[in-house]
């Protein structure tokens, strides 16, 4: 909702900004405008004063007296007054001079007949002065309507740009609003028919697919549930059944066992994965769990898996030492690391121990490619020479994150990988 409140401040900024610029503006002008009057009234006088002068001089070989008292008639710039000609010999093409004592000329030089010379009209006008003395009234008189203006102008841009913004603030609350376990459902037909109307419309549409999308997932994960569980429900029990033959042979039941413990860990993968598809229950099976039996659990599948006679295996986990997780989620981490480095690993070592809070499995096999090292824990991303699908390391990111689990991974220089699990709400670095 912050988004929506500052876009209606923006657009009320954006009315302030125009009005005022338009309001220093508008007295910028209206001060240049009264200035140029007033100087052009000055300049009119000064040139009509200069005419008369030149057609008497023509008549009378002399200067007439001028028709107003504040004009005086110069034959050359040494007969200006001293603070006049003291700025005219510095700025000699100026028609504009301040003086001393507040007193303001303007001078005009017109050419006089028979003389080679000019003449000068002079004006003293500081008397008749309109604008100067003012300028402090139309600064305030020009300041108070500014801020009329202005406030006139906030009143109106708060209520347009309310009006304009309400329908995106609804949307964006509605959304915003919306749990996070739910799909927003909009009504396009709500929004007024502008652009705000056309997004409610393409959010509506969209997430319609996301919703139809989520109801296909949720099907497919109640099917999915159902048809693998079956099968493995029957292996269980067909498991059980000749198990309790008595004349079973040692060879036949040690394999039978293992199908057995496969079935359970395939049974509880399978729940924990339709789990994580539906993020539900995040976490909430977490617990203090033996860290040491699931590790040699996952060594002894790995090595029956893989074969272990050709691996230098060690374990350095304290027999006693408990992490908070989800015993079934950690199981499925652990099978999977461990069975990855069994499998890079044959005739190499494979080191399991505990470092602080963090527990290490390092290996000496070929390592990970640099560049899929970052990638680590990305859906389908694997190595040149991987021969899975990409999803191992998936599975075990989502699992650490669900658990809060830190995860990270690097390759050794020397050769082989290494990889963290640190057990607590830190995270690897």
């Amino acid at each position: 909702m912050r988004r929506a409140s500052s876009l209606r401040q923006r657009i009320i900024l954006c009315f302030l900004a125009t009005t005022g610029g338009a309001c220093l503006l508008f007295g910028f002008f209206a001060f240049l405008f009264a200035y140029s009057v007033e100087d052009g009234l000055f300049q009119d006088a000064l040139r009509s004063e200069a005419t008369h002068q030149q057609a008497y001089w023509a008549a009378h070989r002399r200067f007439d007296r001028p028709g107003r008292d504040y004009i005086a008639i110069h034959a050359d710039p040494s007969a200006f007054p001293a603070d006049l000609r003291r700025h005219y010999g510095v700025e000699p093409g100026r028609t504009e001079f301040p003086g001393d004592d507040g007193r303001h000329y303007h001078v005009m030089s017109f050419d006089v007949p028979g003389r080679v010379d000019p003449a000068y009209v002079v004006a003293e006008v500081s008397r008749h002065l309109v604008v100067r003395p003012l300028r402090r009234e139309m600064l305030v008189f020009l300041a108070i309507w500014t801020l009329g203006l202005l406030a006139a102008t906030g009143l109106i841009g708060y209520w347009l740009a309310s009006r304009a913004t309400e329908p995106l603030t609804r949307l964006a609350r509605l959304v915003s609003d919306t749990p996070p376990d739910r799909v927003p459902a909009i009504a396009a037909a709500h929004f007024p028919p502008n652009e705000i109307g056309v997004l409610a419309g393409a959010l509506d549409r969209a997430f319609g697919r996301i919703r139809a999308f989520v109801d296909r997932e949720s099907r497919f994960t109640r099917d999915a549930s159902h048809e693998l569980r079956t099968p493995l429900a029957v292996i269980q029990s067909a498991t059980e059944l000749i198990a309790t033959g008595r004349d079973l042979p040692p060879a036949i039941a040690a394999p039978l066992a293992r199908i057995a413990h496969a079935g359970e860990d395939m049974d509880r993968t399978i729940g924990l994965l339709l789990e994580l598809a539906r993020e539900e229950n995040a976490g909430a099976a977490t617990g203090s769990v033996a860290l040491l039996p699931l590790i040699e659990k996952a060594v002894l599948d790995a090595s029956e898996r893989f074969g272990g006679g050709e691996r230098d295996v060690t374990i350095a986990v304290p027999e006693g030492r408990m992490v908070q997780a989800s015993r079934t989620g950690l199981a499925l981490i652990l099978a999977n690391l461990i069975g990855n480095a069994f499998q890079h690993t044959s005739g190499g070592r494979l080191s399991i121990a505990m470092a602080g809070d963090a527990l290490v499995i390092a290996d000496s096999g070929p390592g990970i490619a640099p560049a899929v090292v970052g990638s680590a824990g990305i859906p389908f991303v694997k190595g040149a020479e991987s021969g899975g699908h990409g999803l191992g390391l998936s599975i075990v990111k989502r699992l650490c994150d669900r658990d809060g689990i830190g995860f990270d991974v690097e390759t050794v220089e020397t050769g082989g990988a290494r990889i963290r699990l640190l057990f607590g709400s830190a995270s690897c670095d």
